[in-house]
């Protein structure tokens, strides 16, 4: 039977174990496990999370490619939903009961990342022996509870993975991940408010750390996300209306109401109403052309403009940094954007940023003042992908819309479709899809009548849609008729436009300007990059919150990336950080989730090893002066 850790958490997770499930730590595996029905169902019942989080996850696993892991998202009953891992981890661990539809809460087995973040409500790490079943002690998790505004548990994000340290850094992208996740639910559920979005340090706006605020066009607070409950010291989730914009900032509605119409991209001054404490801030208004929502209170007459429709995509000529090929892919792509009816298939491995042109060569087109609409081929269930994609009449089933629901195709009629993962896409709707683009006419399910449709269609995958239909999984006649033009985009790796790039994402949205030490940049260069673009850009804004100074140096770096670039160079970016001086902040600040994050998990260390600065320093996997450097960040001292 194995030992626990000395950590609350995993105590009282072993004592819920022991007492109130009657577990036998040695006992026979009994699992439990979703049919491909039920699954289905729980999936569609938690869509709006799935779809949100599903870039998230894999940025998540593009990140830690390679190093032997999974990423899941959870169910408040402890059942894996997605499941997203290196092959070989995968084939292992599945014996273990690691897969889509699973059940992993603490009932059935046992103290465990998923289970446990359940049950305490907070980010959590398993490592090995914490375990409580033995089958799973060769395991190391680490995961992050999910919330919506309202501070109900939607879900859980996990990383699994086989390593043999306590992987603090994975726990804390975990925990940025999952609270980018909670960010983007919050901001796509309340689209047609007025939102600021703000933190204490100005390169900490749009961060998984920022503070969110949705409000009203009389004032009214509607909701504040995590962080901004944070921010102000509340413990709970308000209710719409209980508080205004002035009981939180030092300024009037109609100022805060004009600041979010000019949309500025320079972060503003702004001030707390309670302490005076200086806050920097970005604000948008509603997404919506509700007139309730955007008329502002000095102007209750005015009417709302009719706005043309836009998207935020980079200029088409900013996708490349000085790459030959990456350029000639973008020339050619702007010669046939506005040929009508010409089809283009984007090609590439994931990551190499097939969506990012897809959205740039948009507004270059001559629909640039219509709709673009976006569709992933591969993260919608298959029993609504039909629904999604053509709509629905009213009453065609039930639990739909009362009055139907336009699908993707009618909703980008004018504009550009993009699909996105189309080899992903289930064979009896690329036979439907086929016949949409042959006719250029639409038919909702439950409806007869035929609508017609104008569209620009612009498709991307990262499979060879040749050996697809090889394999009879993918219509060879729909193949045909997406290939107007073919963009293969280059991975990362052969791009001479790297360190460009690398600086680009540094710098974006940034106050101050940043650089790169000379060995960061041989990192950037010389490293693989499985992930590509997304993997990079990721990267790079995980090492500027890091950041000790305006140079990011390679001590700021995932350690698997390091150590896959060169094991030699870990200890040397170790050492390099150690002999930076830090200018910490006093330890009155308020620190981000992701610096509560390091400092729970530092002071947890702590506790488990009697305070020995050695031995937390060795389980963290930091060297002991980066560790004196944080305790002094943190203010944590001895309790002897």
């Amino acid at each position: 039977m194995a030992r626990p850790s000395r950590r609350l958490h995993v105590v009282r997770s072993w004592e819920r174990c022991l007492n109130d499930f009657r577990l036998n730590p040695d006992g026979p595996a009994r699992p439990v496990v979703l049919d491909e029905t039920e699954l289905d169902e729980r999936c569609t019942e938690k869509w709006p999370l799935l779809a949100i989080a599903q870039c998230e996850i894999e940025n998540l696993h593009e990140q830690l490619s390679g190093s032997g892991s999974a990423v899941m998202i959870v169910d408040t009953d402890g059942y894996v939903l997605k499941y997203l891992g290196d092959r070989e981890f995968s084939e292992i661990t599945r014996m273990s009961g690691l897969h889509a539809g699973a059940n992993w809460s603490e009932s059935v087995q046992g103290t465990n990342a998923m289970g446990t973040c359940l049950a305490e409500r907070q980010p959590v790490l398993i490592h090995h022996t914490e375990h409580f079943f033995s089958r799973n002690v060769v395991l190391t998790c680490a995961a992050s509870p999910i919330f919506d505004a309202q501070g109900e548990l939607l879900g859980v994000l996990d990383v699994s993975c086989a390593s043999s340290l306590a992987q603090q850094h994975t726990a804390v992208l975990v925990n940025m991940s999952a609270q980018t996740i909670e960010n983007r639910l919050f901001m796509d559920k309340y689209r047609n408010f007025y939102c600021i979005r703000f933190h204490s340090r100005p390169e900490f706006i749009n961060t998984p750390g920022e503070g969110i605020i949705a409000f009203d066009g009389a004032g009214k607070v509607i909701a504040l996300n995590r962080c901004s409950r944070q921010q102000f010291g509340l413990k709970q989730a308000i209710q719409a209306g209980q508080y205004s914009l002035r009981d939180l900032f030092e300024a009037t509605e109609d100022e805060l109401l004009a600041f979010a119409e000019r949309q500025s991209i320079y972060p503003t001054e702004i001030r707390c109403a309670q302490n005076g404490r200086r806050f920097y801030a970005l604000a948008q208004p509603p997404s919506s052309s509700n007139p309730s929502r955007l008329v502002s209170l000095r102007q209750p007459e005015a009417k709302p403009k009719a706005k043309r429709n836009t998207i935020k995509a980079p200029l088409i000529d900013s996708l490349e940094f000085g790459d030959d090929y990456m350029r000639a892919c973008i020339e050619r792509a702007k010669k046939v954007i506005n040929i009508s009816h010409l089809p283009i298939i984007i090609s590439g491995e994931t990551g190499t940023g097939k969506g990012l042109l897809s959205k740039a060569l948009h507004p270059f087109s001559d629909r640039a003042d219509k709709p673009f609409i976006s569709v992933n081929c591969a993260s919608i269930p298959e029993s609504l992908i039909e629904s999604e994609f053509f709509g629905y009449s009213a009453g065609a089933f039930t639990g739909g819309s009362r009055g139907g629901n336009i699908g993707k195709i009618q909703a980008a009629d004018g504009g550009t479709l993009f699909l996105d993962e189309i080899g992903d896409m289930p064979l009896h709707l690329q036979t439907a899809l086929l016949q949409v683009l042959e006719d250029r006419e639409v038919i909702p399910l439950g409806s007869s009548t035929p609508i017609p449709v104008n569209i620009r269609l612009i498709s991307a995958t990262h499979q060879d849609l040749g050996k697809l239909v090889e394999k009879r999984q993918f219509r060879e006649d729909l193949l045909y008729r997406l290939q107007g033009l073919t963009i293969q985009l280059p991975p990362l790796r052969e791009r001479k436009d790297r360190l460009n790039l690398a600086c680009s994402f540094l710098n974006e949205n940034a106050i101050k300007q940043m650089s790169f030490s000379k060995k960061a940049e041989e990192l950037i260069q010389g490293y693989v990059w499985p992930g590509n673009i997304r993997q990079l850009r990721k990267t790079i804004q995980t090492a500027r919150i890091f950041a000790r100074s305006e140079v990011i140096c390679t001590s700021e770096f995932p350690e698997e990336i390091i150590r896959n670039f060169s094991p030699e160079l870990l200890n040397e970016a170790l050492a390099i950080g150690d002999s930076l001086e830090q200018p910490f902040p006093c330890t009155h600040q308020a620190f981000s989730p992701l610096e509560q994050a390091e400092k729970r998990a530092i002071e947890n260390a702590l506790r488990d090893y009697s305070w020995s600065v050695t031995k937390a320093a060795r389980h963290l996997n930091l060297s002991r002066t980066t560790l004196y450097r944080k305790l002094k960040k943190y203010g944590i001292e001895s309790p002897v």
